[in-house]
């Protein structure tokens, strides 16, 4: 889980850079549940022009939030 918020973080974070602007991450997540193995899940990211952002884990199924 930790692996997936992180790869859309920097994934976000590394596409909205300019030429040389220094970039910081401060990555906290909260876990409300667990994922089954293979179980489909639902990952949305949000990011605000000043520079925070926030990702969600959230079961496919039933909209159910796994962490944030």
């Amino acid at each position: 889980m930790a692996t997936l918020i992180d790869v859309t973080m920097g994934g976000a974070t590394i596409c909205s850079l300019d030429d040389h602007i220094p970039v910081t991450v401060d990555l906290s997540i909260s876990f409300y549940t667990t994922a089954k193995i293979q179980e489909d899940v639902e990952i949305e990211a949000r990011f605000d022009i000043c520079g925070g952002g926030t990702v969600e884990v959230r079961r496919k199924e039933n909209g159910e939030l796994i962490a944030a």
